[in-house]
């Protein structure tokens, strides 16, 4: 089964996106802020990761950057995902090395 890493703060954000996640027959695995972002993608080898950009500890725009510096993360798709829709925003998230920038709320 494939397996998503699920960065979010908020915890209602969390709960909906990982129900939609599940019932789309995906494996999820979920960390509430940056830092254990890093340390789940690490343990648990995520097939793809979705991110929001602001969160504690770590912005997932710091964490998509940490992750393409490692060869392990080179080729997995990375989603960040923020209610920020403004250019400067989403030129960051590629430059972040983001696969995809997804705006909130998501449906």
């Amino acid at each position: 089964m494939p397996k998503i890493l699920l960065a979010e703060d908020d915890p209602t954000q969390r709960m909906i996106l990982r129900e939609c996640i599940v019932d789309a027959s995906f494996e999820v695995v979920v960390a509430s802020d940056g830092a254990g972002a890093l340390a789940k993608a690490s343990a648990t080898g995520p097939d793809l990761i979705l991110l929001d950009v602001v969160m504690p500890k770590m912005t997932g725009f710091a964490v998509c950057e940490t992750l393409r510096r490692n060869d392990r993360f080179s080729g997995t798709p990375i989603l960040l995902m923020t209610s920020f829709d403004d250019e400067a925003s989403i030129d960051r998230a590629f430059a972040a090395g983001a696969t995809e920038f997804l705006t909130k709320p998501i449906n």
